[in-house]
């Protein structure tokens, strides 16, 4: 008996249909419970959209051109920006491919770098520390104070560099604001900064363009600076052997002029000897000194700055209207869909 009430209740739940009609007769009916609920959601969306401080995007755009080799060895300076994040074979391998430059600025020694440069807010009207801007008290939805949380006694788990829950919050907050983006297609690198401060914004782009493509060049022309402070080092040593040299032969020749003996003319050969190979060496040491100086200048990138960082006018974000109208639509919605549960009773 009971199994039969279930089959027939399923049954008249299955045969329930609503036409248009019908929902447009339960909007009217309930057309203030609608307009309430919609109204009641939209209102806390707008609040919550007033409250939500405005965030501000700066771009730098920048076109990287790498020094590669052909087949037959020689180099030339080719354009590489499309095909950057293509192994090349015979490109250098001391390049980071561009499709890399988004793990420099999301690294540790960048982050705490950065935290610890002075901006000028245009909120503030003064100077202060990019970390004790990301720190300040933020306003909550109902007009409150949320303070950020103390720095805690324990420190981040690292054997290498030691952060505090503060510092890696701010780390954190770093990262999520700044962004670098590597098009692959038209080889663009694209420097993206996300703040509440407008000039802020544009500060931290210019800075991160900065430091990406000075860490860059450092990168790539390291093992040719420390060559030409080891020839610095080695011509030097070379000069003062050199000149102790020639002075042993001058010195030597002045005081045995008059002289013609075998003795003083194989002392003579000695002395000349040892000042040609001193001075053979001198000249070869300057020479690969020049070399390495001539590397540096090969193996340094060029970054063509296609557009730099400005200070955008422009709020990007929130967009508040968009809020407001997604709040008084799900106001509606909710209300609408627990009025067509009811209506079948299934709710």
């Amino acid at each position: 008996m009971e199994s039969l009430e279930t089959t027939n209740t399923t049954e008249n739940i299955n045969q329930i249909t609503l036409t248009l009609g019908d929902i447009f007769k339960l909007i009217k009916d309930n057309l203030w419970k609608l307009l309430f609920s919609s109204l009641l959601l939209g209102g806390i969306a707008a609040i919550y959209a007033i409250r939500t401080p405005d965030e501000y995007v700066s771009e730098a755009k920048l076109l990287p051109e790498i020094e590669a080799k052909d087949a037959g060895g020689s180099s030339k300076l080719k354009s590489l920006a499309g095909l950057a994040g293509v192994d090349l074979g015979s490109a250098s391998t001391e390049a980071i491919r561009p499709d890399l430059y988004p793990s420099v600025v999301q690294s540790l020694p960048f982050l705490l770098k950065v935290q610890n440069e002075y901006v000028n807010s245009y909120n503030l009207k003064r100077q202060i520390l990019l970390k004790d801007f990301l720190n300040l008290p933020v306003k909550g939805l109902f007009g409150g104070v949320t303070v950020p949380k103390p720095e805690a006694n324990s420190t981040w788990p690292t054997t290498s560099i030691k952060l505090s829950y503060k510092e890696m919050g701010t780390c954190q907050m770093i990262q999520s604001r700044i962004a670098v983006t590597f098009d692959k297609k038209t080889g663009i690198i694209t420097v993206s900064v996300k703040m509440q401060d407008p000039y802020i914004a544009a500060q931290l782009a210019d800075y991160t363009q900065n430091y990406l493509t000075k860490y860059v060049g450092a990168y790539r022309t390291g093992k040719a600076k420390k060559d030409v402070l080891f020839f610095e080092k080695r011509v030097a040593e070379a000069k003062v052997r050199y000149d102790r040299a020639q002075y042993a032969l001058s010195s030597f020749n002045d005081s045995n002029k008059a002289l013609f003996m075998n003795i003083a003319k194989d002392q003579t050969k000695k002395l000349q000897y040892e000042l040609d190979l001193a001075f053979n060496l001198y000249s070869d040491l300057t020479k690969q000194l020049e070399e390495a100086k001539i590397k540096i200048h090969k193996e340094t990138p060029i970054f063509a700055v296609l557009e730099s960082a400005s200070v955008p006018l422009i709020k990007s974000e929130p967009k508040r209207s968009l809020m407001i109208a997604g709040g008084l639509f799900l106001g509606f919605f909710i209300t609408f869909v627990f009025l067509i549960l009811r209506k079948i009773k299934l709710f």
